[in-house]
């Protein structure tokens, strides 16, 4: 990720077009290798932006235009954010400037959220949940669901999570975690299922290196809990959750 430290600059008084984007040092790079300008304290939205810049079938989708084929104007944001998103994916991949200061995105953002209206630094991690919410919203395609009788329990419980709507977004960000619960004295098992876009992962501790494997593994490992009550053989034992 590129951040170049920059001078604080006031917002726009009036909405932008979509197509103009604050292009500084116009010096050819490579593809992919521009650089977003701080305006302010912005480098937890920059941040976010790169990663999502560098998710490959997201960066194709924006450049492509094929966006534009499910662009929703029914919802809150009505569609601006995912225009100005993919207008800042093209100017990133275009490979003519070393830096571009995303002054309309950040417009745009601020309408919807407050927050993101000042020059202050915010939690990037809110911001991604936030920005992922909006860009799923604008891109919502209504898809028929199968007779509820017919499909499985993980299947309901998506079901009712995307309430039959769905986009690249939700494809390519959102999953499903199945979380089961076994009593250890009579070793009945039950099952819940719970959608996710982020995991929240902790390092190993004493650990001054990690791979990704091993916070994932720690993760996944599953816990056991005292103190509760087994609704099949009723006594109070110890259970333990995995997910």
């Amino acid at each position: 990720m590129i951040c170049v430290a920059g001078v604080r600059l006031q917002l726009p008084t009036a909405p932008p077009t979509y197509s103009i984007y604050s292009s500084i040092f116009p010096l050819r790079r490579g593809r992919g290798l521009t650089g977003l300008k701080n305006l302010g304290n912005t480098c937890y939205m920059n941040s976010i932006l790169q990663c999502l810049s560098n998710t490959p079938q997201l960066t194709e989708y924006c450049i492509s235009d094929k966006y534009k084929n499910y662009i929703s104007r029914s919802n809150k944001t009505n569609g601006q954010v995912i225009e100005e998103v993919a207008a800042l994916i093209k100017e990133l991949w275009n490979g003519q400037y070393k830096c571009v200061a995303s002054r309309d995105l950040r417009y745009v953002v601020g309408q919807y959220q407050k927050i993101f209206r000042g020059v202050d630094q915010q939690d990037s991690h809110e911001f991604l949940t936030i920005l992922m919410d909006w860009l799923h919203s604008d891109l919502q395609t209504l898809h028929v669901p199968r007779q509820r009788e017919m499909i499985s329990a993980s299947e309901k419980a998506w079901l009712e999570f995307t309430k039959a709507k769905e986009s690249m977004i939700l494809h390519l960000f959102y999953g499903q975690m199945k979380s089961t619960v076994k009593c250890v004295a009579c070793h009945k098992e039950s099952a819940t299922y719970e959608s996710f876009s982020n995991l929240s992962l902790e390092l190993p501790p004493n650990s001054n290196v990690c791979q990704l494997n091993q916070c994932m593994d720690m993760y996944f490992s599953g816990e056991r809990i005292h103190g509760w009550n087994c609704p099949s053989c009723k006594t109070k034992k110890k259970k333990k959750k995995k997910k």
